[in-house]
């Protein structure tokens, strides 16, 4: 089977490339290879500037129609590699990621700030549970595999029963020569559009090395309101050691329509940049202004289920905030920067 540059609509994908059934048999390893190429290719030889500008709301690498849900969580998984998949409705298989020291340096600060937070509550920290790259259903048909996760153990009341586990609360993406802004903000609605029980969406977006070893880097944080349920942009922190190019800044700041399809732009930016002069592993300077978002412990044990008490969990006043250091996370990823 070909891969294509495919990016648009059912339509337009079919057309640039007729596609077959496709049977597990066909779905080799070869041909996840190939497409990883492929979309690595197409990453490689985009500029930052053109995918701030490529107006589909999706990206990734289609790999095949029909595949079976069953399949898409046993044989698939096994022969993943490092990549990471969407199935989106009518069982169509994208790669929407390769694998990349910056992204895997990221998500595991993000993962270890989570866990960071499930430790500070205690033995009730033991309601949550923290991941990376775990299943999640978004509607009919369509599975996507978030960076990081926060999740309830226990499904809450009422809640539809997903297969794959209880919905998360806060979802964390990172983006590295993957998704722009519109994409992001696209993406971050598609998940809170999935249940009401999704109530928070961070995207941290890392660009590539500018002269002088610098980069930008931003964080963006969007909660849903406790009372309408409204999502909005609650943080926006510029942290790199490079400021955003008017170009990036201004993909968060427009209003994409239908407001139906992306989340609010954001208004206001915490400007933080990090020295340049600091070159990590070396300790920060002294004096460093700090840079963090933090998740409202409201947004995170919203609506958690005690099976101990059979009954809503009851949190202690006060209760601390899920807070990510963006510091710390720049500096994991610095050295793999300056190398990408």
């Amino acid at each position: 089977m070909c891969c294509a540059a495919l990016y648009g609509s059912e339509a337009e994908h079919r057309g640039a490339e007729p596609v077959a059934h496709v049977t597990r048999r066909r779905v080799t390893q070869t041909v996840l290879t190939n497409c990883a190429a492929h979309l690595r290719h197409k990453i490689e030889a985009s500029s930052e500037e053109e995918r701030e500008e490529d107006p589909e709301p999706e990206f990734g690498e289609y790999v095949a129609s029909g595949v079976p849900e069953k399949f898409f969580y046993s044989a698939l998984r096994a022969t993943a590699n490092g990549l990471s998949f969407e199935l989106r409705a009518g069982g169509e298989l994208y790669i929407v990621r390769v694998p990349s020291t910056v992204h895997s340096d990221a998500e595991g600060h993000l993962l270890d700030e989570a866990k960071q937070y499930r430790r500070l509550l205690g033995g009730m920290g033991n309601l949550l549970l923290c991941g990376t790259s775990r299943a999640c259903q978004y509607g009919p048909g369509t599975v996507k595999e978030p960076d990081v996760t926060v999740t309830p153990q226990e499904y809450a009341p009422g809640e539809l029963h997903p297969p794959h586990g209880p919905f998360p609360r806060v979802v964390m993406e990172v983006e590295f020569r993957h998704r722009n802004s519109r994409q992001s903000m696209h993406h971050g609605k598609e998940i809170f559009k999935a249940s009401q029980l999704v109530r928070g969406f961070v995207s941290v977006h890392i660009y590539r090395r500018r002269l002088g070893n610098v980069f930008a880097a931003c964080a963006v944080l969007w909660e849903k309101d406790p009372v309408t349920d409204a999502p909005a942009v609650t943080t926006a922190v510029s942290f790199g050691s490079a400021p955003l190019t008017e170009r990036a800044k201004q993909g968060f700041e427009r209003h994409y329509a239908p407001v139906a399809n992306y989340l609010p732009e954001v208004t206001l930016w915490t400007v933080s940049l990090t020295p340049a002069a600091w070159v990590p592993p070396a300790p920060p300077p002294a004096g460093m202004v700090p840079a963090v978002i933090s998740i409202s412990s409201t947004t995170v044990l919203h609506q958690i289920w005690n099976p101990l008490t059979n009954a809503l969990a009851v949190w202690p006043v006060p209760t601390p905030d899920l807070t990510i250091d963006l510091r710390a996370l720049y500096q994991e990823v610095y050295k793999d920067v300056l190398r990408a």
